[in-house]
């Protein structure tokens, strides 16, 4: 089966609300569009020459957060720790799934047929950032 892993440095972002102007016209914050144009590039550089995948994909995404205070005393695991706190999985997920399709990986996000997203702070001496392996199914 082919398989493809890539990872994104950096704090994982969101995807906020879209907001809306008094004119009616609805966008996504600047910050947002940015960081997820970004993450498209770095998904590609990580392609290379590889051909967009086709068919059902089951995608795995591992988020990965800076460690809160808590965690830095002598007495805490050193090992990464689970998070159930804001920001929503969906929204984090949604952030790769979308900027995957402006890195052009899949034809579109509706191909991914099994999605696996776990939210963990780092473990000690490790920096934030995302795991991203993708599976096609057949």
């Amino acid at each position: 089966m082919d398989t493809f892993y890539f990872e994104i440095e950096g704090k994982p972002m969101p995807c906020p609300r879209p907001r809306a102007t008094r004119q009616g016209r609805v966008y996504l914050p600047s910050e947002y569009t940015k960081r997820k144009k970004e993450i498209a590039i770095k998904i590609q550089e990580a392609m290379g020459e590889r051909v967009r995948f086709k068919g059902p994909l089951s995608v795995s995404i591992f988020f990965l957060h800076p460690r809160i205070k808590a965690l830095q005393t002598k007495k805490a695991p050193k090992e990464r720790q689970f998070k159930s706190t804001r920001p929503d999985l969906d929204n984090l997920a949604k952030t790769i799934l979308d900027a995957c399709t402006e890195a052009e990986l899949w034809f579109d996000d509706s191909q991914v047929a099994q999605l696996v997203i776990v939210d963990m702070y780092a473990a000690k001496g490790e920096e934030a950032h995302t795991e991203v392996t993708l599976e096609a199914l057949c």
